[in-house]
């Protein structure tokens, strides 16, 4: 959910990576969510900062299973949660 909440705060005009890297953080701080703030989102090349119009961008999100389980378990301490979502730029940003 983190990814598509990031992906549609960068797809609208003069949203910009800065953007979605704001909102992906809001939203897992919303949630208590553990994170690595270096290595949380990745956004590909090119990025919504410039995009062209219904251009594909694609979010990454990564957060470790280590401090976000219900139920604590050293099982998924090394393991890292990682989900993407691919939107089309809604409209290029104006300069």
């Amino acid at each position: 959910l983190a990814a598509c909440e990031g992906a549609r705060r960068g797809i609208g005009r003069d949203r910009t990576n800065a953007d979605v890297v704001n909102r992906v953080t809001e939203f897992l701080d919303e949630r208590n969510i553990n994170y690595d703030g270096a290595n949380v989102v990745t956004v590909s090349s090119p990025g919504f900062d410039s995009a062209e119009t219904l251009q594909n961008v694609t979010v990454t999100v990564q957060v470790p299973c280590g401090g976000n389980l219900l139920i604590p378990s050293n099982w998924f301490d090394d393991v890292t949660l990682s989900a993407s979502v691919t939107m089309r730029k809604e409209y290029k940003n104006l300069q």
